[in-house]
């Protein structure tokens, strides 16, 4: 069975955070996914690490400008951040960046066609 690729938006105000981690809890449960992407906004980065790992145990790395500099001073300056760690949480706004984009790109899996019946 392919893996699942989910996308959960939060209109503001909605706070379906909660339905969101139930769903990834699920499909980590089951095994249907690998990793995992959380795009929110900056301020809510680190509240949403500290609770996926006091409630649910499940460690997740913010991604920013300064784990891109440790990745790259630690490992090599070819690592690619959004490969490195399974469960990833980042801010809008980083994410659109040029770079931050194009590395993304670089692991995301090739656009697949199926036939049409």
């Amino acid at each position: 069975m392919p893996r699942i690729s989910l996308l959960v938006a939060d209109d503001g105000g909605l706070d379906r955070r909660g339905e969101a981690v139930l769903m990834v809890l699920e499909l980590l449960v089951r095994n249907h996914t690998r990793a995992v992407f959380i795009v929110c906004p900056a301020v809510l980065q680190i509240h949403w690490r500290d609770q996926m790992w006091d409630k649910f145990g499940l460690d997740f790395h913010v991604v920013d400008s300064a784990l891109m500099k440790d990745l790259c001073r630690s490992r090599s300056i070819y690592v690619n951040h959004w490969s490195h760690f399974p469960r990833l949480i980042t801010s809008i706004d980083f994410i659109k960046q040029e770079w931050p984009m194009c590395l993304l790109h670089d692991v995301l899996p090739a656009e697949t066609t199926y036939p049409r019946k």
